[in-house]
């Protein structure tokens, strides 16, 4: 079965959302929040997300943000009253796939849904993905599984998370505990080692890639298992 989430601190709409998707043959679940969404289920096993903008603490554009980032596979439709051209806009530049405005109906909503349930499970069944797990410390793909060192995973891990998956020089070194007198060519041979653990599981083309006089970017689709 399909795994819906819907991220709506509304109580009523959140109850009568899950109403309405349950019907879809799918197994539902509702949060209040980013955070306990975050923290309440694997992102893996997530195939599509509803969310609302106006969410307490982290809001829902920051969030599919972070989505997109930690697990490209999910499909996102954000439900939103914001009605504006720019805040569609927005919504659709941070990484919603479809952008519905409050009140939406049902035919609607399950049409934007079952349309993104299509996509994710054919992309699911072609798709080789790079898989970290931070508890194993390994890397997985199409071609096994290699272990990398808990500096290697942290380095990973910050790369998924940030802004275009670029780091600078000073952020690397600092991440895997290099002092600035052997920085340049200590750091450079760090990144060729990972570049070869990441080939050996499956990644293609260049992997991790310099950035001239700044730091990496990382080029690689991973996602955080």
């Amino acid at each position: 079965m399909h795994n819906i989430v819907i991220v709506e601190d509304n109580s009523d709409l959140r109850a009568s959302l899950i109403d309405i998707l349950l019907s879809e043959s799918a197994n539902v679940f509702g949060f209040d929040s980013s955070e306990a969404f975050l923290t309440g289920c694997s992102l893996q096993t997530v195939d599509v997300v509803l969310l609302d903008l106006n969410l307490p603490g982290e809001d829902g554009i920051a969030l599919a943000k972070r989505l997109k980032l930690l697990a490209p596979h999910i499909g996102i439709v954000m439900l939103s009253a914001r009605s504006s051209a720019d805040e569609v806009g927005l919504g659709y530049n941070s990484g919603a796939d479809i952008y519905l405005v409050k009140p939406s109906s049902t035919p609607e909503l399950k049409g934007a849904v079952d349309a993104l349930l299509r996509r994710t499970v054919s992309s699911k069944g072609n798709e080789e993905k790079i898989m970290l797990d931070l508890r194993s410390m390994t890397i997985s793909g199409p071609d096994g599984d290699v272990t990398v060192s808990n500096a290697e995973g942290a380095l990973l891990k910050e790369f998924i998370l940030a802004p275009e998956n670029r780091l600078a020089k000073n952020e690397i070194a600092q991440i895997l505990c290099i002092s600035d007198d052997a920085k340049s060519g200590t750091l450079e041979v760090r990144i060729v080692r990972l570049r070869k653990k990441l080939a050996l599981v499956g990644a293609n083309g260049k992997i991790i890639n310099a950035v001239r006089g700044w730091g990496y970017q990382l080029a690689a689709t991973i996602v955080l298992a």
